[in-house]
C-alpha cells in the first residue's frame, strides 16, 4: 500500500497504509525483536512523511520526525551505525517538511 501510495502519489493508500503498520506494531514489541521492530516502525514513518509531503498535513510529519528520532535513538551506541545515519537523514527530511508547511 505504502509502495503503491509513493508511486502513484496516491493519499488513500497511504493513508490505508498506517493503520497497517500500528496493527503490526501492535504485536511486535521493542524489547522482543528490536530489529523487526525498527523497520515496521521505519516503514510507518516513510509513510507518514510521505502522506504529510503530498497532503501538507504538519501535525504528520511532527509526528514523522518523532519517530524517526526514536529510531535514532534505537540505534545510537550499536553495531548500525547506516541505520541511524539513514534515520538522521530522515529526521532532517522532516524538519524540512516541516519548516515548509509552518510558512
Amino acid at each position: 500500500m505504502q509502495a503503491l501510495g509513493e508511486h502513484e502519489e496516491d493519499i488513500a493508500s497511504l493513508e490505508a497504509s498506517i493503520p497497517l503498520y500500528d496493527a503490526v506494531l501492535k504485536v511486535l514489541t521493542r524489547d522482543n525483536l528490536p530489529m523487526l521492530w525498527a523497520m515496521v516502525a521505519a516503514n510507518r514513518a516513510s509513510a507518514m512523511l510521505a502522506l504529510a509531503d503530498e497532503s501538507d498535513y504538519l501535525d504528520m510529519a511532527e509526528a514523522s520526525a518523532a519517530e524517526f528520532r526514536n529510531l535514532v535513538d534505537l540505534f545510537d551506541g550499536t553495531d548500525y551505525s547506516a541505520y541511524k545515519d539513514c534515520a538522521s537523514e530522515q529526521v532532517q527530511r522532516a524538519l524540512n517538511l516541516i519548516e515548509r508547511l509552518q510558512v
